[in-house]
């Protein structure tokens, strides 16, 4: 018995309507384009709809099982090995795909998997060494671009805001332009489509939901031509609004873009569920409709998931000719894979619960254990931060030599103005803000409304001036100086997946490229995962730092003073072994000093290595995690405020000092109280959703 036997089901009805669509659109392209097999008679090469009339019928009632070999790798690749292949792919990593796990997928796919026209560039870029984050930045937007929306939306089944952004994300390594926001439209209408007792307005609304807030031009063109297609009385009407010179105008920007077809697809299939038309009049219509395989793709994929593939056995004979083994081989991995996925979030949700009790208001939130944990993170973090940062970028020698040792906060008016608990309440009042996940783009939008940028370091300066001047939110830290910024404020992304360290680390890795790039960004990930484990009942400083290890780079990163490239884990449990058996967190700082600083004392590098020393020898305790983080200056208020708030995490409000309570106002522990509540309330709505969805794919 195959797992998620019923969401398994509806997969297969999307992806032979899928294959199906394939297969019909791909000999529609050749009649179009006046190619033909070989050992054919001429074909029609007349470019236009018309040349169809006439063969539409008879093809229909026996589709011709077309496939790639004998045809030139410059055009006419048959898309179905790709679709299939990563969907393989995604069962094979069990889990959402990275943009360089992507990468790695293409290149080592090379031989037998061929992508169209831009797509092909950008590999090339990608095999160059170009970050499969902006390798498609300026490129085309061409329509097969979308091909990867099929196995995002069907991993992420039931979340339709995730496999959206699942869908930009692999979309833009190979391609640009508005092709990046449709694709992730795409995906989130699939991973809708598949659900028992789907229709077509939940569908539409997956579409166009989130297109709306990313990319308002491409959703008003999709919105109006399903509208338009809606309201038409006859498919006549309707093919002479879809090929009419203005609609190709308004919906493609280069020759051959095929865009028109994405369009065209979501119009038909808008039409279709009105009318309720038959399988042969409504792929009669994709192929009259639109001058690429995409449109009846899409529209023949969707309308199998929803209204299912009563199409006759001739149909089904003529497609288990095409592509049966690989399909097979797909449909027996996505049921484990989907259970799995479901059984993570339901585990996740589970511990959530112990920690809530499912509380539903913010009222209530804040008298759970949750609550008091992420308070006395915030409370801790951020106190550390102050007591850190009038030493800051000094050595622990001249720390020594103007205050012996450090044992209070020197400036305690700071405590509402630190640029690192700025950050973690924009990064936390962005996640409650968009009610759940939130991307670069979400992030970019609050540095635009919030960031004072003269209470920031010149790097967080600088992605805000680029992000002004239009750059794409994913894209801004690229181009920036690595300082150790991501750090700051990545913390509530962990408090958000509590529980969860591996998609903790996700998030707050690709959160980070909206102003940092290089290692800062894994270090970014290395604390968002460890603060997902403090927040666990079972959380203790060794399993706090594996998860923290765990979410590090499994491949040796360049560096900016060596040579060699470095193997973050080693390196990491190199300086972990060295402070092994202290409890002194003054008694290591030579040790430190003497083996693990970097050029710069906001290196991220160093900056993790020093928080993870001093969390260990600390053990847990918030004061010395204090004392520790500020007295080894250097980056002194970073390293004090997150080993103070990991450890806050494991201990909830009973570990912080009651000395630290004293140095908040009134209306300063007010806005903290107020934030842990929303934010706890909201991991219980999540919690909510995720028991729900995982019942929803059974």
């Amino acid at each position: 018995m195959i797992a998620m036997t019923k969401a398994v089901h509806r997969v297969e009805s999307l992806l032979r309507g899928m294959i199906l669509g394939h297969q019909m659109g791909q000999w529609s392209e050749r009649r179009w384009w006046g190619q033909r097999l070989p050992g054919e008679e001429a074909a029609q090469t007349a470019i236009g709809p018309e040349a169809l009339q006439g063969q539409l019928e008879v093809l229909i009632k026996n589709p011709p099982a077309i496939t790639t070999p004998g045809w030139p790798p410059t055009c006419f690749v048959d898309t179905v090995p790709h679709i299939l292949g990563l969907g393989m792919e995604y069962a094979r990593q069990n889990s959402m795909l990275s943009p360089e796990q992507f990468r790695d997928f293409m290149l080592g796919a090379r031989e037998w998997l061929l992508p169209q026209g831009v797509q092909r560039s950008c590999l090339e870029l990608m095999a160059e060494g170009m970050n499969p984050r902006i390798s498609g930045l300026y490129a085309a937007s061409v329509v097969s671009g979308c091909w990867v929306a099929w196995p995002a939306g069907i991993y992420w089944a039931v979340h339709a805001d995730d496999a959206y952004e699942e869908g930009v994300k692999l979309c833009r390594t190979l391609n640009g332009g508005d092709i990046v926001e449709l694709t992730g439209a795409l995906a989130a209408a699939i991973s809708q489509a598949i659900l028992p007792r789907a229709s077509w307005d939940c569908v539409k609304a997956a579409m166009l939901r989130k297109l709306e807030k990313r990319n308002e031009s491409a959703f008003r063109l999709l919105r109006d031509a399903i509208q338009t297609a809606e309201n038409c009385s006859g498919t006549q009407e309707l093919l002479a609004y879809l090929r009419a010179p203005e609609f190709f105008a308004s919906t493609c920007t280069v020759d051959c873009d095929w865009m028109q077809s994405f369009y065209s697809a979501a119009a038909c299939l808008g039409y279709a569920f009105v009318h309720q038309m038959d399988w042969a009049a409504f792929l009669c219509l994709l192929l009259e409709a639109a001058d690429s395989r995409f449109a009846a793709m899409i529209g023949a994929s969707l309308y199998a998931a929803v209204n299912g593939y009563d199409w006759g056995v001739g149909w089904d004979e003529a497609l288990d000719a095409v592509h049966h083994q690989e399909l097979e081989a797909y449909l027996s991995a996505c049921g484990p894979m989907l259970a799995s996925r479901a059984a993570r979030e339901r585990r996740v949700a589970r511990e959530i619960y112990t920690l809530t009790a499912g509380c539903r208001t913010a009222e209530e939130a804040a008298e759970t254990e949750l609550y008091d944990r992420i308070l006395a993170g915030l409370l801790a973090g951020t106190a550390a931060n102050v007591m850190g940062s009038p030493v800051e970028d000094r050595s622990y020698g001249w720390i020594a030599a103007h205050y012996g040792v450090v044992t209070e906060i020197l400036d305690a008016k700071r405590i509402d103005t630190e640029d690192d608990a700025a950050m973690l309440i924009m990064w936390i009042e962005t996640i409650l803000n968009c009610q759940g996940r939130i991307y670069p783009e979400d992030l970019a939008d609050t540095f635009l409304q919030k960031m004072n940028p003269k209470k920031f370091y010149y790097d967080s300066q600088h992605g805000l001036d680029v992000l002004k001047k239009g750059l794409k939110p994913h894209a801004c830290g690229h181009w920036n100086v690595v300082t150790g910024s991501a750090l700051m404020g990545c913390d509530g992304v962990g408090m958000y997946h509590v529980g969860d360290p591996f998609t903790a680390g996700r998030d707050g890795l690709e959160l980070a490229y909206q102003y940092q790039r290089g290692f800062d960004v894994h270090a970014a990930a290395m604390l968002c995962a460890a603060t997902a484990q403090a927040l666990r009942r079972d959380a203790t400083v060794e399993n706090v730092i594996a998860a923290a290890l765990d979410a590090a780079p499994r491949e040796p990163l360049c560096l900016f003073d060596h040579l060699e490239k470095r193997d973050a884990r080693a390196y990491f449990q190199e300086v972990l072994d060295a402070v092994e058996g202290y409890r002194d967190v003054l008694e290591v700082r030579q040790i430190l000093y003497d083996r693990f600083l970097s050029y710069n004392g906001q290196d991220p590098w160093e900056v993790i290595a020093l928080t993870l020393a001093i969390f260990k020898v600390a053990n847990g305790d918030v004061w010395q995690c204090m004392v520790g983080g500020t007295n080894i200056g250097r980056d002194s208020d970073t390293i004090a405020c997150q080993t103070a708030l990991l450890s806050a995490c494991m201990g909830g409000m009973a570990s912080v000092p009651d000395y630290v309570l004293t140095l908040y106002e009134e209306k300063s522990l007010r806005q903290y109280k107020a934030l842990a509540a929303e934010l706890t309330a909201l991991i219980c709505k999540k919690a909510a959703g995720a028991q729900a969805a995982a019942a929803a794919l059974q």
